[in-house]
C-alpha cells in the first residue's frame, strides 16, 4: 500500500501509512476522559441523599457539595497557558 508523505522536510523514504492507528489515540484519550468526568459527577450526585442524611441538612445546604466540587474539578482546566 502506498503510504503519504507527511512532510516536505523529511529525509530518505519516511512516510505515514494509512494503516497507521495513531490517530485514533487522542480520539480515545478525550473520550477517556470525558467518560471519566461524567463518572465523577454520577458518584457526587448518588452521594448526595446519604450526605443529607448523615449531616441533616436540606437541599438548600447540600447543594454546595455540588457546587465545591465541580469548582475543584475545573479550576485547574482554567490556568492560563504560557
Amino acid at each position: 500500500m502506498e503510504g503519504i508523505l507527511v512532510d516536505s522536510t523529511m529525509t530518505g523514504n519516511e512516510e505515514l501509512h494509512s494503516d497507521t492507528p495513531l490517530p485514533l489515540v487522542p480520539l480515545l484519550v478525550i473520550v477517556l476522559g470525558a467518560f471519566m468526568a461524567i463518572l465523577d459527577g454520577t458518584i457526587v450526585n448518588v452521594a448526595l441523599p446519604k450526605l443529607m442524611a448523615v449531616f441533616g441538612v436540606g437541599t438548600a445546604k447540600i447543594e454546595w457539595v455540588t457546587t465545591g466540587y465541580l469548582v475543584s474539578e475545573t479550576r485547574p482546566n482554567l490556568r492560563r497557558q504560557v
